[in-house]
């Protein structure tokens, strides 16, 4: 193939760039799978292996997980061939996001747990705090909570060092979740206290909501009921203000489960 198609090749990349920043995943998938074919033909893996990496991103935005973990599969495979550790890093992350979504945690556990291998060998702290990330939520589905709230909590820590409030109020809410499973309501109540906090600053209204129903939970189970009582409240207020029926109807439940505790004691 000539240098023309070369440039093709860069061409159907730089449309699939900018059919991806307007939100267009279909049409960036087209691009990227057009690239992908002529990045073959040419014999350049290392253009092959970008462009695969931006498919299997775009079928991820469109939901399409089968997809996305086999071009971000290819993509690892080429990264690895070629001695690129952080792209390899990155592309393993996504391949184990994928698989999480595709229920296969197993996987999920072990891609994350070989990207943050790499990404803690190279020192960079948010691609291994999301290796991390991703570790947790596969530990939590394969009934390991004690190894999720570990890498949650490493995770919490290298959020809170980069200055990244969201993944940071992630991690907590994640840290409350595995603590309650393990019966440490205590624990549990103060990392959705902080993650509320996070959430209210930084106007996210349904992060907030659920903070607080998982706070209210928790110091349901220690008996705080006023508490409860007063998290269950606002969260209520939050999700009529979201519309979100489903959320209101979450809280709705709890609330009713504190009203049985509570005429229980009387």
């Amino acid at each position: 193939m000539t240098n023309s198609g070369m440039q093709e090749a860069v061409n159907q990349g730089m449309q699939g760039d900018a059919a991806a920043a307007q939100g267009d995943f279909a049409s960036a998938a087209t691009h990227f799978a057009e690239a992908a074919g002529l990045f073959r033909k040419l014999g350049d893996d290392t253009g092959l292996a970008q462009a695969l990496y931006n498919q299997g991103y775009a079928a991820r935005e469109l939901s399409d997980f089968a997809s996305a973990a086999t071009h971000y599969a290819e993509a690892a495979d080429l990264y690895r061939k070629l001695g690129e550790e952080k792209l390899l890093a990155q592309a393993l992350t996504n391949q184990g996001y994928a698989a999480r979504k595709l229920g296969d945690s197993a996987s999920a556990a072990a891609l994350c747990g070989e990207a943050a291998g790499l990404f803690r060998k190279l020192g960079d702290d948010t691609g291994l705090a999301d290796a991390l990330n991703n570790q947790g939520f596969a530990a939590r589905k394969l009934g390991d909570f004690a190894s999720a709230a570990m890498h949650f909590g490493e995770a919490a820590g290298l959020y809170r060092k980069l200055g990244d409030d969201t993944g940071l109020a992630q991690a907590l809410y994640n840290q409350g979740i595995e603590a309650a499973a393990q019966g440490g309501f205590a624990s549990a109540a103060t990392h959705y206290a902080e993650a509320a906090d996070l959430y209210r600053k930084l106007g996210d209204d349904t992060g907030l909501a659920q903070a607080l129903n998982n706070q209210g939970a928790a110091a349901a189970a220690q008996g705080d009921f006023a508490s409860a009582a007063m998290h269950f409240g606002e969260a209520a207020g939050l999700y009529r203000k979201l519309g979100d029926d489903e959320g209101a109807a979450r809280t709705r439940d709890l609330q009713a489960e504190l009203a049985r505790q509570l005429a229980g004691q009387n």
